[in-house]
């Protein structure tokens, strides 16, 4: 018996680490680090932390993010969210010491595109991620 629960608690833990969802990016001038506070994240209200980097790992605390998402592929879905792709919604992060902090809103299940838009001394970067939603 005493195996049993020790497999069932080991398969559980498992499952939640398989859709736990990293979301780093590298682009020639910045380094990208998504992280939600709920991973994965869920229908509704989410809170995410953007944290941007230079080539060389130094924090950039001056950068203007914008971030604009949209539902992949579900038409219908997006019309009850009063969400119109390609265009989404949009979100301005908004820089808490050394990351830039905002909440996003889901409305439904399903594959998410968050396109993060960075601008920083004259360069602009464009960080793309699926998100899946649950």
């Amino acid at each position: 018996m005493k195996r049993i629960v020790i497999m069932v608690l080991a398969l559980i833990l498992t499952v939640g680490v398989a859709y736990a969802q990293d979301y780093n990016k590298d682009h020639a001038h910045f380094k990208v680090d998504l992280n939600f506070a709920k991973n994965p994240p869920t229908v509704g209200t989410n809170d995410f932390v953007i944290n941007v980097r230079d080539s060389i790992g130094k924090p950039i605390t001056s950068a203007d993010i914008a971030v604009n998402y949209f539902i992949k592929g579900q038409k219908s879905a997006a019309k009850e969210c009063k969400i119109i792709p390609p265009h989404g919604a949009e979100s301005m992060a908004e820089l808490e010491k050394t990351a830039y902090k905002s909440k996003i809103d889901f409305c439904s299940p399903g594959l998410w595109t968050m396109v993060v838009e960075i601008k920083f001394e004259g360069i602009t970067e464009v960080a793309q991620y699926d998100i899946r939603v649950e």
